[in-house]
């Protein structure tokens, strides 16, 4: 006796989606739309099947739209893996440090530069790093550092500090045992 096939409908009853109580996101995915537009999309399943909504629309995958995919998604959003599927179908990408260089190329085109030390940073990066010394490196990382985040740093820096154990001349730890010495005698 052989066995029949098993239909969706047959697999749906077994598993008993007719319980399943409102949208079940599955993924997001990128489609082109005319006019060089593109729609990130979301597909979600529900009692009627499959359905799709609109996350966002746009002409250029920026920060601020993955920003709205991200607000407006169900379920987290691989960042990544929407510019891997934006790129496959064929719409442009644009990451923060394009568009930063964006507004300074744009600055510049008005008269107005970095001061002279982060000019001399900014195109001593372009040349090839065997070029640059370690300590350029991080300074450079500190460059663009908020008041706060460097607070921080130094904070958790003389914690550090405040961890390793005084030694006195002769390499052993300066505080005393809390034990009594014992004398032989």
């Amino acid at each position: 006796m052989s066995k029949r096939p098993l239909t969706i409908a047959k697999a749906e009853r077994r598993l008993n989606f007719q319980n399943v109580v409102g949208r079940m996101p599955t993924m997001a995915f990128v489609v082109a739309k005319p006019n060089n537009r593109w729609e990130v999309r979301e597909s979600y399943r529900t009692e009627n099947g499959p359905r799709s909504r609109t996350l966002a629309s746009f002409s250029e995958l920026t920060p601020p739209v993955e920003k709205l995919v991200v607000e407006r998604s169900a379920k987290d959003v691989d960042i990544e893996g929407l510019r891997l599927k934006a790129t496959r179908a064929g719409a442009p990408v644009t990451s923060e440090i394009d568009l930063m260089a964006g507004r300074l190329l744009k600055e510049m085109q008005h008269g107005r530069s970095p001061n002279r030390r982060l000019s001399n940073l900014i195109r001593d990066s372009f040349r090839s790093k065997s070029q640059l010394s370690h300590e350029v490196d991080r300074m450079k990382m500190w460059t663009g550092a908020s008041q706060r985040e460097r607070a921080q740093a130094l904070e958790d820096l003389l914690g550090f500090g405040d961890a390793i154990p005084d030694r006195d001349r002769r390499g052993r730890s300066a505080k005393r045992s809390e034990f009594p010495r014992i004398s032989s005698g």
